[in-house]
């Protein structure tokens, strides 16, 4: 049912005298072909074999009786694997004795049988009882203990040998079985009559241990392993499919087109039909291989609203690169083109009976292309979650933002403005809550101009109540939080703050009581704030540029406040952002500089025209 296996050839019962030795074989399909080599070479992948092989014969009477409390017994198996822990085949006789000696097991030879026999008709009677244990109560699993490396060097020499040789790298473990205990009971078996019985074995092993961990085993592979050549058929079959979900993806169908010399096919996949086959006939002069290209076609985006879960990207089509392949079986991974940035908006404490509708706003923009997009999603007692998805280039910092429109049951809106968002789950709770928090970030020189700040804070409600937060280098953030009276207005939510500076030269500058903004608030030693920007370089990278270095200079410099920055760095890789804050006293006087220098591989140096921009996000391509 698995699809890896097509048929069994040459099916044989084992002989029950010898070695027990029967060959048969096994055709996989072209999934089961790469699922065995994959394993074979990788060595750790968790693919495994488990076949049953069932025996019949007639067992020799025994001359013994048998009492088993199998209640006592199970709860002992299961106290020992407690965890899920696995057990191997020669553990359980030791766990046998250890029940025959608590008395759970009673074992009782006959009086008649000859003082002689006696110990063998003993070991019998608990070999009986251990083949019980096995089939009874636990079920076999795959093992994970790889064979010695000294052992089995030679296994599959032969295809004669093959089974006998096999046997040896199955790790045989078992796990407990989850049976009823009203089920368990005392029973008493009688071994006193010869009886025919089947038995069922269970060979398991991992196929990434067959070749143990000897040296040379890679090679001995290459050598075990026979390869057909193509052109041993006339017909070429071709089977190509994609790896990912295409309804997931949000894809609408994938062009592949396959050329094989002269002659080209197009195979249209979609979620209807995502695997489809195709023939060639084989040409000595073209050779076995075949030269493959895609296209991906994704589906409309949805508008937004209640759960959307469309898709919105720069391009509805992305092209691969053409590649050359003779596999047979030709898997295609569209995810190697692009990534998609999910953002899904979920309810939290959210009061609804106040507010029966949220509407998020979000917008996104992919500084690499130039696209930019938005949606509006809408939260309800009915639709608690709501997502939104981007798809963009890889490599791409795509940047997002979100603000928050809460409806009351009388059609007021209260907003929670524009702020940063990051991918993943956004938490939408209540915009009024009981108890009020705000978060202080210190943004200041600390250490070099700022030795500490010290922030009062008091609510409307309660003005005589002064919480003090104390900021450093080490502790640059802090947390307030206060609960409004009953029946609180909204003017009571407002709060007044005021920031005393400690400078580094044992200066200490008070400021003045300033109203306070709900949810963050920023403070600094009579700055704005620390502007942090973010310049990202597309295009040609240095390599490909001949370039031997490049570096980025910013500057920033305010003579009116006395404020100014400067910072150089060396350029790596194109791809990560390169990030730099400045201080900034006055929003209108917020404008910095960013200059490229080129150095090329003879030593000339490049150095570009400054760029003077306020923008929190720079985009420069490199030619």
């Amino acid at each position: 049912g698995s699809g890896l296996v097509e048929r069994i050839v040459g099916a044989a019962t084992p002989s029950l005298y010898g070695d027990d030795a029967a060959v048969f074989f096994a055709v996989l399909s072209a999934e089961g072909v790469s699922l065995v080599e994959a394993a074979l070479r990788g060595g750790g992948l968790p693919a495994g074999v488990v076949y049953a092989l069932q025996v019949s014969g007639l067992r020799p009477a025994l001359r013994a009786v048998i009492t088993a409390r199998w209640q006592d017994a199970y709860s002992f198996y299961e106290n020992r694997l407690h965890g899920g822990k696995l057990l191997a085949a020669a553990d359980i006789g030791e766990t046998i004795e250890k029940l025959v000696q608590s008395e759970a097991i009673h074992i009782q030879v006959d009086e008649l049988v000859p003082p002689d026999e006696t110990s063998a008709t003993y070991q019998q009677a608990l070999d009986q009882v251990q083949r019980y244990v096995l089939e009874e109560l636990f079920q076999p699993s795959l093992g994970q203990a790889p064979p010695p490396e000294d052992e089995h060097a030679d296994a599959l020499a032969t295809i004669g040998t093959a089974i006998k040789d096999i046997a040896g790298f199955f790790s045989l473990t078992y796990s407990l079985r989850q049976t009823d205990r009203s089920e368990l009971k005392t029973l008493t078996y009688q071994l006193a009559v010869a009886r025919a019985e089947r038995l069922t074995l269970a060979p398991q092993g991992s196929l990434g241990l067959l070749l143990g961990t000897a040296a040379g085993a890679a090679a001995d592979l290459d050598r075990r392993i026979v390869v057909v050549d193509a052109t041993a058929a006339s017909e070429m079959h071709f089977d190509v499919g994609s790896l990912v979900d295409l309804a997931a993806e949000e894809i609408d169908h994938l062009d592949v087109f396959v050329r094989y010399g002269d002659r080209e096919e197009t195979l249209v996949l979609d979620a209807a039909n995502p695997r489809r086959t195709l023939t060639f006939f084989y040409r000595p002069e073209v050779g076995a291989a075949v030269a493959l290209r895609y296209e991906v076609q994704f589906r409309a985006a949805s508008s937004g609203g209640a759960g959307a879960a469309g898709v919105a990207g720069s391009t509805d089509r992305l092209k691969a690169a053409e590649i050359t392949t003779a596999s047979r079986l030709i898997r295609l991974d569209p995810r190697q083109l692009y990534q998609q940035i999910e953002v899904r908006a979920v309810a939290a404490g959210l009061p609804f009976d106040r507010f029966p509708s949220v509407l998020v706003d979000l917008q996104a923009r992919d500084p690499a292309t130039g696209w930019s997009g938005d949606a509006t999603l809408e939260l309800d007692a009915a639709h608690r979650e709501a997502s939104y998805r981007v798809r963009a280039a890889l490599g791409s910092a795509v940047q997002l933002a979100r603000r928050l429109r809460y409806a009351d049951v009388h059609g007021a809106e209260t907003v929670i403005d524009w702020d940063d968002a990051e991918p993943g789950v956004m938490v939408v709770g209540d915009p009024l809550p009981d108890v009020v928090d705000v978060q202080i970030l210190g943004s200041a020189r600390f250490g070099t101009v700022v030795q500490r700040l010290i922030v009062e804070l008091r609510p409307h409600s309660a003005p005589d109540r002064v919480a003090t937060r104390v900021l450093t280098a080490e502790q640059p953030a802090a947390t307030w939080s206060w609960a409004l009276p009953a029946n609180a207005a909204d003017e009571d939510r407002g709060y007044d703050y005021r920031v005393t500076v400690h400078t580094t030269a044992s200066e200490v500058r008070e400021g003045s009581w300033l109203p306070g903004v709900p949810g963050k608030l920023v403070v600094g030693e009579g700055i704005a704030r620390l502007r942090q920007v973010q310049l990202i370089l597309v295009g040609k990278t240095p390599r490909d540029l001949g370039l031997l270095a490049l570096k980025v200079r910013f500057a920033f410099d305010d003579p009116a406040s006395g404020l100014s920055a400067e910072d150089e760095y060396l350029v790596d890789d194109i791809k990560a952002p390169i990030r730099w804050s400045y201080p900034v006293a006055d929003p209108a006087r917020q404008a910095y500089t960013y200059q490229l220098t080129l150095v090329h591989a003879d030593g000339t140096i490049d150095a570009r025209p400054p760029v003077i921009t306020a923008d929190l996000l720079a985009v420069q391509p490199l030619a």
